[in-house]
């Protein structure tokens, strides 16, 4: 009798431990290796709502200057793939939304508004949501080529013949700078480039290393860990230092030298499927010098990007 008691005791502690609440069995185990890669099917269709805030403040002759840059956008992605392997991405902006403010006033540019607006950046912008970009990206999450978005460029100053040379050539800068730099390129690093090279278990980490190349140059050296994957979803977080730039930047129209010291932490949630991002935070927060003008200038930078993605049906 005690012999079938203790059995019958131990059948109710095996059936409890399968059936015991919050049990997933989705959850992976710590000894598995995963390979956390860019591998959406040919043809996938996604689409994210990106939002990116910065705010960069500098003292000059104890006066601090602010400046506030903030940017909305939605982009669809539609990804295939060539012989070579490479995924080829064709970007269309579906909304741009850029506000920002400075010593010398605010701007607020919406592409919804273009065909009613009279100023360029606005026309510009509004070429831009209808026209499509194709980023070519290997599958380490490199983007080795981009094509489409000078051509809005170049429409928008064939169109404007009135213009004297200076005004065309600070448009081209300032297309550079918002364009190119803040929205093209970064949105197509921000979606890909968080990968190891590798395969991984649960807890390792990795090192990437990039550039930044918008306001303010620098180098960020970033440690991602695999903390866990639950029912398809990996997720990732990352803590990284941020360097200074080893060549000049340009800030406020000058080349300048900088001595930066950082951080940077970020979240991230990540289809093991397909390897698409399906939401993202990364918070920055720099202090340092500028060598400007043949002084040292006090500089904060902060900024946060949020990424919210789905796959298209």
């Amino acid at each position: 009798m005690k012999k079938n008691t203790c059995l019958y005791i131990f059948i109710i502690l095996i059936c409890s431990c399968k059936i015991q609440p919050g049990s997933n069995r989705n959850n992976a185990s710590a000894d598995k290796l995963f390979k956390l890669n860019i591998k959406p099917a040919s043809g996938s269709d996604y689409y994210y709502d990106i939002s990116n805030n910065s705010t960069v403040e500098i003292e000059v002759n104890e006066k601090k200057i602010e400046t506030q840059n903030k940017t909305n956008v939605g982009i669809n992605y539609k990804i295939n793939t060539d012989s070579l392997g490479h995924f080829i991405v064709s970007l269309q902006y579906k909304k741009i939304h850029v506000y920002s403010k400075n010593a010398n006033g605010e701007s607020d540019i919406d592409a919804a508004d273009s065909s009613t607006a009279s100023d360029p950046t606005s026309k510009m912008l509004g070429l831009l949501t209808s026209s499509v970009i194709t980023a070519i990206v290997n599958n380490s999450g490199e983007v080795i080529k981009i094509d489409g978005y000078r051509d809005v460029m170049n429409k928008t100053l064939s169109e404007t013949v009135t213009l004297d040379l200076q005004t065309k050539e600070a448009m081209q800068k300032q297309w550079q700078q918002l364009v190119e730099q803040k929205l093209v390129k970064k949105n197509v690093d921000q979606l890909f480039r968080i990968f190891p090279d590798s395969a991984v278990h649960i807890g390792d980490k990795w090192k990437i290393i990039s550039k930044e190349t918008g306001d303010i140059g620098y180098l960020s050296k970033n440690f991602f860990t695999l903390e866990s994957i639950s029912d398809g979803i990996a997720k990732i977080e990352s803590d990284g230092e941020i360097t200074s730039d080893s060549v000049k930047t340009n800030y406020m129209n000058y080349e300048v030298m900088s001595n930066l010291n950082g951080t940077q932490k970020g979240e991230y949630e990540v289809d093991i499927k397909t390897g698409m991002l399906v939401n993202c935070s990364v918070e920055v927060g720099i202090k340092g010098v500028l060598e400007m003008m043949g002084k040292e200038i006090p500089i904060n930078v902060s900024s946060d990007v949020k990424m919210k993605g789905k796959k298209n049906n």
